[in-house]
């Protein structure tokens, strides 16, 4: 498998880790080749230097190296879809091709061709055309990326839609009513990259906070400095220190207690693949108020778990807080339903039992 482990954790990181530790059972082995970024989490992607040239010819060589020494079935690759990362996941794709392992490719993010420029987008099409095309099968994680995989000229049949997974067990065991019950206000939480709360400028999500009463926000997750500075600027000025709490990076369990002794999550983000975020907080009982992106809108059941509106329907997010906090059975039964979600569709087990039959069926497909 060809992916970045943790630190820091959060995104694909995460979702290998947990493979790594799981395991498939005994369908499959896993050995994990590190692809991490050597550089600060979610800061801007880095420009052609001279780290990352290091980072992209360790990769290269490693996954040479591992393949001329190793008798691997099935090659994993975790793309994020990135500008520059995607090219590299060619080189891969092609050793993998010299060797004649099969390989399944993984975007985790949204496929779509909204690069800088005609160029830039001729060239990404091409990519990934060529990435799928060669790959013994194509994992997405969602409808509007499984859309776009089938214009490019490939074969439906190779194309999956898988969700992301979560390991339910961190949550079964926590008593979240006992910790919701100390709260004098209701706890409306965020989780997620912090970058994503600006935009130009502006921020919904401190719109909203204005806007709603008797209740606090808060806010966990990492951003790169100037976002986070901007943020916190902007809540000062706002005037809105005793409403906002930003308590920033979080160890995972951590963020879990968090979820756990809040009351909604709020996640006005424009942009997303399949939120882990969400799903944990699917996970720890939560109702969530959210944006119609990505794969939220096959993730959260309207209205049996949530609602989802337009990114900029401040007066719309408050509007719905405003009537969930009047309602807590509203709320409990809404967690509840999302709860249950998680636990039929995106426990470990089920998603990881999903992945191997297909690699099973690449493989199968090889011999015939």
């Amino acid at each position: 498998m060809v992916s970045p482990m943790p630190p820091p954790a959060g995104g694909i990181a995460t979702w290998t880790k947990t493979v790594y530790s799981k395991g498939y059972g005994d369908e499959f082995n896993i050995t994990v080749l590190d692809s991490k970024v050597q550089r600060n989490h979610y800061s801007d992607y880095p420009k052609i230097n001279l780290s990352e040239i290091t980072r992209t010819l360790n990769i290269v060589i490693k996954t040479f190296w591992n393949l001329l020494k190793n008798n691997f079935s099935i090659v994993h690759i975790n793309s994020s879809i990135s500008s520059r990362g995607i090219y590299r996941d060619l080189v891969v794709a092609l050793i993998c091709k010299l060797f004649n392992v099969p390989y399944v490719v993984h975007f985790h993010g949204t496929l779509s061709n909204s690069k800088s420029s005609r160029f830039t987008d001729a060239l990404f099409m091409m990519v990934c055309r060529r990435l799928i095309k060669w790959a013994g099968a194509t994992l997405v994680l969602n409808r509007q990326s499984y859309e776009f995989a089938t214009l490019l000229d490939c074969l439906v049949t190779k194309i999956h839609n898988v969700p992301n997974f979560i390991d339910m067990d961190e949550f079964k065991n926590v008593s979240n009513g006992e910790l919701r019950s100390l709260n004098s206000k209701k706890r409306i939480i965020f989780v997620g990259n912090i970058s994503k709360l600006i935009d130009r400028g502006r921020s919904v999500f401190l719109d909203v906070a204005e806007l709603v009463t008797n209740c606090k926000f808060v806010v966990v997750g990492t951003s790169d400095k100037g976002s986070l500075v901007d943020f916190l600027k902007l809540i000062e000025t706002r005037n809105l220190k005793d409403k906002v709490e930003v308590l920033g990076e979080l160890e995972h369990h951590e963020v879990i207690m968090r979820l756990f002794e809040s009351d909604i999550f709020f996640f006005p983000s424009r942009q997303e693949g399949f939120p882990l975020s969400v799903i944990e907080a699917m996970a720890a009982k939560l109702p969530v108020l959210t944006t119609h992106v990505g794969a939220i809108a096959e993730m959260i059941d309207v209205p049996e778990g949530g609602t989802i509106l337009d990114p900029d329907d401040a007066n719309g997010f408050a509007q719905t807080l405003n009537e969930w906090m009047l309602d807590p059975f509203h709320i409990q039964n809404m967690g509840d339903h999302n709860y249950n979600k998680c636990e039929k569709q995106y426990e470990y087990v089920v998603v990881a039992k999903n992945i191997c039959n297909i690699y099973l069926d690449v493989l199968d497909k090889r011999k015939s």
